[in-house]
């Protein structure tokens, strides 16, 4: 006689083996293109509870509930985004394990992505709190039985691993990962259209580990949308200062026990924003009301200092035989880089 346990295993190997033998194809539909998943283990990690998570997580975190400006960005979620790079290291050709490292290099977001930093006091300026705890967040999921079905280990999806130099790359350089999202923003933003975009792939390379442009004009015009989004959202001090607010407001709910740092977590955003708005807390209630009158703070906020980091762009240009940054060989890109560098701090 089975026991639950047992039961539910049986089913759960049941299930799989019929996906295994199924040829059915699953389709994702971004912003920017289609496509066609046919790999049974990619099929499995985003059909997974722990990815599908990521569509309640959204890519600018509290922005588009409290700053109007940001709004039509509340259709970019965490999810749309590790699909996007997903398509991204497909398109590029690299190995499998850094595709399923793509795709899941978001998965241990807390709600409101990286509010999450604030949340948990963490600093460090090459890796976020979610990163630092990714392997371990995982671990909890679904996630470690859909890879190990299809070969594959939490170890080989790392997505901090040094080999995966197509995904994750330093800045000033262009990654899989800051690619994807200035491509996704830039069209949000009205500042890219789709032919634009393809076109800026078509002339993006990479090759021996390092992503390189073979036409200045295209990198240029996706250097700016790097520049862009610095200055209006990665470093605007509007965003900088609701998420202040928001993590406050967790903070204190957390402490009081209306929220628990598995919500936190493991949880969505809508479900931590409406827990926060019914609660009967003072402290908590006047947070909110600061991020609901946030956007006519413009005064006090822009005196505040900045505390997000520069996120600009300086691609290589491939001339002749030689690699160039953009910056050498294009002085008006130069100076608006060096602006936008300069104030972001």
């Amino acid at each position: 006689m089975l026991i639950r346990h047992d039961f539910y295993m049986f089913a759960r190997l049941f299930t799989l083996l019929l996906s295994l033998f199924s040829y059915a194809e699953y389709k994702v539909d971004l912003f920017y293109t289609s496509f066609i998943i046919t790999d049974p283990c990619v099929e499995s990690i985003v059909t997974s509870k722990a990815f599908q998570r990521l569509y309640g997580i959204a890519q600018y975190g509290i922005d588009p509930k409290v700053i109007p400006l940001r709004e039509h960005t509340k259709i970019y979620n965490r999810a749309n985004h590790s699909l996007g790079v997903y398509w991204l290291l497909n398109r590029y050709n690299v190995p499998t394990c850094e595709q399923l490292a793509g795709l899941l290099h978001d998965a241990s977001h807390t709600v409101f992505s990286h509010v999450g930093d604030r949340v948990f006091n963490h600093k460090d300026g090459n890796y976020s709190y979610q990163d630092m705890h990714h392997l371990t967040f995982l671990n909890e999921t679904d996630i470690p039985f859909n890879l190990k079905t299809h070969g594959f280990s939490l170890e080989d999806i790392d997505h901090k691993n040094p080999l995966f130099t197509c995904l994750e790359q330093n800045l000033p350089d262009i990654c899989a990962d800051r690619l994807e999202y200035n491509l996704a923003g830039g069209f949000l933003e009205n500042l890219l259209t789709i032919d634009d975009i393809f076109a800026i792939l078509d002339h993006l390379k990479f090759e021996d580990n390092r992503w390189y442009f073979t036409d200045s004009f295209y990198a240029q015009k996706f250097a700016r949308v790097s520049l862009w989004h610095t200055e209006h959202i990665w470093g605007a001090p509007m965003s900088s200062y609701v998420s202040e607010e928001l993590a406050d407001a967790i903070k204190k709910a957390v402490a009081l026990g209306i929220l628990t740092l598995e919500e936190i977590k493991h949880g969505t955003d809508d479900h931590v924003w409406k827990k926060l708005q019914e609660c009967n807390n003072a402290e908590i209630n006047n947070h909110l009301q600061t991020l609901y009158h946030a956007a006519e703070q413009h005064e006090v906020i822009n005196k505040k200092p900045r505390n997000n980091k520069f996120r600009g762009i300086n691609p290589w240009v491939k001339q002749g035989h030689e690699f160039k940054r953009l910056t050498e060989i294009d002085a008006a890109f130069k100076q608006e880089y060096e602006r936008v560098k300069e104030n972001s701090y």
